[in-house]
């Protein structure tokens, strides 16, 4: 079998560059911050474009599906896949072996990230006015915010980060509160410059959330692992809640007639949800 230039390139690469800048290379596997080159060459569309020849009806098909290919029509994994299926005779008389010097010089590039980290903590929410995730009906906001935005535009802008996504056990109807210690939530922070915090830090975002609005408060905020977030959505299923009603009757009624109300177990709730 033939061995990837790519792979090749990974054999190499590492070796020069940590001998240069006097550094350890690491993998993904352990490490948290990446550098990634970036090489790119003017004519690459116009070389992928024969594509088309090799394999007609698979990328003619692929042009009108503009929605499925919107990063474009050729993608390295599927010029590969692509090319399985064409015979050598075939590809020789597109290709020539060894390929002819590129005429114009490659453009390099490079980007630097950070794995995410993962922000945990518990909210509480004390309007009934506000839904926990952007609530859009046929592109039209229907509230002014919500839970998610009041608090993941503030650790956003706490931690520099490019994007927050957020998780939470469970959810509340826009019209209910939220009270007690609050509902366990958690954002995955996406290349985030700001990694490693203190007590102080923790302590400066929740003052800055909260500080934000009254209705959404946060406490309890903590660097959480990966797999805690599982643990997070099993709590939808596994947590018990209690709730609190007001109820209005027409008739009188005798306090000894309520509290036999406490001897029942396991109802079954008929309720009206709005919507």
């Amino acid at each position: 079998d033939l061995v990837p230039l790519k792979q090749i390139w990974k054999y190499i690469y590492p070796h020069n560059v940590t001998s240069e800048v006097g550094l350890i290379h690491e993998s993904g596997d352990t490490a948290d911050f990446f550098v990634e080159l970036v090489i790119q060459w003017e004519k690459d569309e116009i070389e992928m474009q024969v594509m088309e020849r090799l394999c007609p009806k698979e990328y003619k098909e692929r042009a009108k599906k503009t929605n499925v290919y919107n990063m474009g029509v050729y993608s390295r994994q599927g010029v590969d896949n692509s090319l399985g299926s064409v015979s050598h005779t075939k590809f020789m008389e597109e290709f020539s072996v060894p390929p002819p010097v590129p005429d114009t010089p490659f453009q390099l590039d490079f980007r630097m990230s950070r794995s995410s980290i993962w922000l945990g903590g518990r909210y509480c929410k004390y309007t009934r006015e506000l839904p926990q995730t952007p609530w859009l009906i046929k592109g039209v906001r229907k509230c002014f915010s919500s839970v998610e935005e009041l608090i993941g535009d503030k650790v956003k802008e706490f931690l520099d980060c490019e994007q927050v996504k957020f998780l939470a056990s469970g959810r509340e109807d826009v019209d209910v509160r939220m009270l007690g210690s609050g509902r366990p939530f958690a954002f995955e922070c996406v290349n985030s410059k700001k990694t490693k915090l203190s007590q102080s830090d923790f302590e400066d975002l929740t003052k800055l959330i909260n500080d934000h609005h009254k209705a959404v408060q946060v406490n309890s905020l903590a660097l959480v692992s990966k797999s805690s977030i599982k643990r997070l959505k099993q709590g939808e299923e596994e947590k018990r809640k209690q709730y609190t009603a007001l109820c209005i009757t027409k008739d009188p009624y005798e306090l000894e007639n309520i509290k036999k109300l406490e001897e029942f177990k396991d109802l079954v709730l008929k309720q009206e949800t709005p919507i």
